[in-house]
């Protein structure tokens, strides 16, 4: 006779499936109640359950899988309604789920033990080391959980206290660092960092493998408790927890640990837990973000239960487990592992996860807490332009830029910044000196001065923070002046707040949500443009390190800011900081104008100077002649890596030294891709595709032969479509199409070329660049992601993206605030909101597979002539038809 089917001197075995949504400590806590439901009815139950963290239930003797269509079958969905009555009646938390299935099921169920029911498998009991992923020796370890979901952040305690408790038992005791991906969980120094990098198993197993634990009232505490110890001998395990006055202690509470609480200690929690969820609302829409679910007592940004625990305290806490004699220090040879092991898990990727609508709050306001110990901007000291500038196509506009501030006769000092020694050669600082500029290296700041995310736009703030002047005009290498704007500094507007921001155009402000995620119920009602700025860093410092901030997250601002512009704009609103700007606006054209609405700035933001393309003439644009002049000039200094002669070219090299595009996010993946020789490495079947229209013919012509003579070359197959592939779309999108009808028809990797692409390198081969665990494998550029080349490989996964892609459309908005690219914007919002997807896709580095005219160094794969009219292109194929190598 089957188990499902077992009879017993009562009649048959009941069959229950227990069922709930809820989170880890729940999980675990119901795991008290099923081993409960069978000890006091030993041989009368079959269970099941349905729940969150599946990995909890593992090993666990009382479960029986049983299919919820069986007619015998009940499914109870499982609560503790007990949790309404905790500060009347003295019950423990897991009481909770065995006083519900009594009153559901009509049983008299008793707890047989104070805590949750986990059971380890003979292996995990074998183990040596959990942290053996890191480090094989063995040593005493307390696990460390400094942070917590934000769904409810008054369970939150100071993560600068988490930090003195680590600092003040540095040398004795080891603390590894826990926390989930997704949730608050700020790095703390002299820790093992396993944030975000551990399944509920490991998990369990560290929780298993430690001396203690140091945490909230959270799911840690409860395994905590419900983990075994390793010997019976070994008595409860130590945990201390910082609780504060939420939820009642006997509630919370297990036998063992040091429950630090202050119910009965102020007003709010006079009687009892005030099981309040959120210092302050995180405009998410849920309903803890009412007053009612609040707490009412805050204190520098902690509830005041909360901040009346101190580090000397808890430290004190611990360090009676060994002043008891329970537990002992590291000795010499542990400390010395333990800090190997520290030194292995450093640089986490979580510390680059994006923030997201749920988390932006309670991150802004824990920064803002921060400020006061921050450095103060006001250091520097006098007057000063500051420009953004970098590669080829900067540089040229900041030539420009610069020489025409001298040629009105503004002789304030000005700094250049620009990111990393790709970006400035020493030739192009040498250019600039006679001009009175000051060249900076951003990277090399950022090893004094860590930032997030440090791209084209993210270089602005960041310039700005830490440049050496103490007022400063921020102009964009775009930007042509009219007259010398040193008097603005002397301005009765800049001289009563320390802030002057010019207006954009209507309608091109952040989007409504972005002042809702950030606690504001408005913030001005005219956009900022901030091709140029000018503040008082002194009086400015917080608005300041806020927009930098924003700007470090740009992956979570710039869809709603349109890059860093709006940002600003919050900023000085979220901190109350006073600003003024122009009356004028700019009427549709980027001309910004003084107080007395004089004209000032002209902003060449859509048609940016360049050496390689005649600069238009834009009707009223002043000093044309004077900024051709100036380009001429250059064009005789200066001859850009382009046009150098190429010397040593195709020689084997590692492409993943090279940085990523400044505009790529960290989450995308760096590629070794290195080039092979002719007859090299084991070819794998590719097919390359492009196309081109009626409009790109003339391009397409002189391009698909020099494609052509690649594939051949490698052995890959090439098609070539004429046409649009549909009519009623930009012939954009025709390139999806093309895609999809040749990996089903030919069941092979695809590499997608536009057509005004060149392979200048036919000895590079591309059939090993998509990473083993990728589908797809896109370029990058400055703005990020780019889908002007693109490997695929033939998959149902990658089919199915490029018919999602395709059947959405237009998303008619730019995901990333890069501005409006058809086919690319509809792969960035489809990445953007199936998150899983990443998992798919790697994003190579431009010079991999994409570089421009202003990136292109000899020897790299191909150039891609983007944003060129195709006058333009024809002239530079034709000049670079004579430079590729055989």
């Amino acid at each position: 006779m089957s188990v499902l089917n077992r009879r017993t001197e009562a009649g048959p075995l009941r069959k229950l499936i227990l069922q709930t949504e809820l989170s880890l400590g729940d999980v675990v806590m119901l795991t008290a109640a099923v081993r409960d439901l069978h000890r006091c009815y030993p041989n009368q139950f079959l269970t099941d359950v349905r729940t969150t963290c599946a990995e909890v239930w593992e090993n666990n003797p009382h479960l029986t899988p049983l299919d919820p269509a069986d007619p015998d079958v009940e499914v109870v969905r499982c609560d503790y309604p007990l949790i309404q009555w905790s500060n009347q009646v003295p019950f423990h938390f897991v009481h909770g789920y065995i006083d519900h299935l009594n009153a559901r099921l009509g049983l008299e169920v008793r707890a047989t033990e104070f805590r949750g029911d986990l059971h380890l498998s003979a292996r995990e009991r074998r183990e040596r080391n959990p942290l053996s992923a890191w480090i094989s020796t063995r040593f005493p370890y307390w696990l460390v959980l400094a942070g917590g979901k934000h769904d409810v952040t008054i369970k939150w305690w100071d993560s600068a206290r988490y930090q003195e408790v680590v600092d003040q038992l540095q040398g004795k005791v080891q603390f590894v660092q826990l926390g989930q991906a997704g949730h608050h969980h700020p790095k703390l120094r002299g820790t093992i960092d396993l944030r975000g990098r551990t399944s509920i198993r490991d998990l369990v197993r560290l929780v298993y493998g430690c001396q203690g634990v140091l945490c909230g009232v959270t799911g840690l505490m409860h395994l905590a408790a419900a983990v075994p110890t390793r010997r019976l001998a070994d008595g409860l395990r130590p945990c201390v927890v910082v609780a504060g006055g939420r939820e009642p202690s006997h509630w919370e509470a297990y036998p063992g640990h040091e429950f630090l609480h202050t119910i009965g200690q102020l007003p709010c929690c006079a009687a009892g837990g005030c099981w309040r969820s959120r210092t302050v609302p995180l405009g998410d829409g849920d309903g803890r973000d009412r007053r009612s679910n609040r707490c009412v007592d805050v204190v520098e940004g902690l509830p005041h239960c909360m901040h009346l625990i101190t580090a000397r305290e808890v430290v004190g806490r611990v360090q009676r487990f060994f002043e008891g004699g329970r537990l002992r220090f590291l000795n010499r040879r542990e400390l010395a592992a333990a800090h190997r092991a520290e030194s292995e898990t450093q640089g986490n990727p979580l510390d680059l996860a994006p923030l997201t609508a749920a988390n932006v709050r309670p991150a802004l306001e824990r920064f803002l807490q921060l400020l006061p110990g921050l450095s103060d901007l006001g250091r520097g000291r006098g007057r000063g332009i500051v420009l953004c500038a970098g590669g080829v196509r900067y540089f040229t506009c900041a030539w420009v830029a610069i020489r025409m501030l001298r040629l009105v006769g503004c002789r304030l000092p000005i700094e250049l910044w620009y990111l990393g020694s790709r970006e400035m050669t020493s030739e192009m600082r040498g250019l600039l000196r006679p001009w009175g500029v000051r060249c900076v290296d951003a990277l090399a700041t950022a090893r004094r001065h860590p930032v997030r995310k440090l791209g084209g736009w993210e270089l602005k703030p960041y310039a700005l923070v830490h440049s050496r002047f103490e007022e400063v005009l921020l102009l964009d290498a775009d930007n042509v002046v009219v007259r010398d704007p040193e008097f603005l500094f002397e301005t009765r507007e800049f001289r009563e707040v320390g802030a002057v921001f010019w207006p954009d155009n209507p309608g091109t402000g952040f989007k409504p949500e972005a002042a809702r995620l950030c606690g504001l119920a408005q913030a001005g009602d005219r956009p900022f443009e901030t091709g140029q700025l000018l503040v008082d860093k002194r009086r400015c410092s917080k608005a300041l390190r806020v927009a930098l901030w924003m700007n470090e997250h740009s992956d979570f601002f710039y869809p709603l800011t349109h890059g860093d512009k709006e940002t600003f704009r919050l900023a000085f609103h979220k901190v109350g900081k006073s600003y003024v700007m122009p009356g004028r606006s700019p009427d549709g054209r980027m001309r910004q104008y003084d107080f007395r609405g004089r004209l000032l700035f002209q902003h060449r933001n859509t048609d940016k100077w360049s050496l390689f393309v005649s600069p238009k003439r834009v009707a009223g644009f002043r000093y044309h002649r004077e900024c051709c002049g100036f380009l001429e000039d250059l064009r005789q200094r200066w001859t850009p890596r382009i046009a150098r002669p190429l010397q040593g070219v195709g020689a084997t090299r590692d492409w993943s030294s090279k940085p990523v595009a400044s505009g790529v996010d960290e989450r995308y993946r760096r590629v070794k891709a290195v080039p092979n020789p002719r007859g090299s490495g084991t070819a794998q079947p590719l097919t390359i595709v492009m196309l081109y229209d009626a409009q790109m013919a003339c391009i397409g012509e002189l391009t698909r032969p020099m494609w052509e003579r690649y594939a051949s070359r490698h052995g890959y197959g090439f098609v070539c479509f004429e046409k649009t592939l549909d009519p009623e779309r930009p012939t954009a999108w025709s390139k999806v199409l093309a895609v999809q009808r040749v990996l089903e028809e030919r069941h092979m990797a695809v590499m997608w070329v536009d057509a005004d692409t060149l392979p200048m390198n036919q000895r590079v081969r591309v059939d090993h660049l998509i990473p083993a665990a990728c589908d797809v494998a896109f370029a990058s550029d400055f703005n990020g992601l780019n889908t002007g080349v693109f490997l695929i490989r033939s998959t149902s996964w990658s089919l199915e993206f490029l018919k999602a892609v395709y059947f959405l459309g237009d998303v008619r908005r730019n995901p990333d605030g890069f501005g409006d690219k058809w086919e690319q914007n509809t792969v960035k919002a489809v990445l953007q909101h199936f998150k899983g997807d990443w998992s798919k896709v790697a994003i190579l580095p431009q010079s991999v597979m994409n570089s421009s005219l202003e990136t292109f160094v000899p020897g790299e794969f191909l150039v891609h002539l983007g944003a060129l009219s195709n006058r333009d292109r024809l002239r530079y194929v034709r000049e670079l038809e004579r430079q590729v190598i055989d």
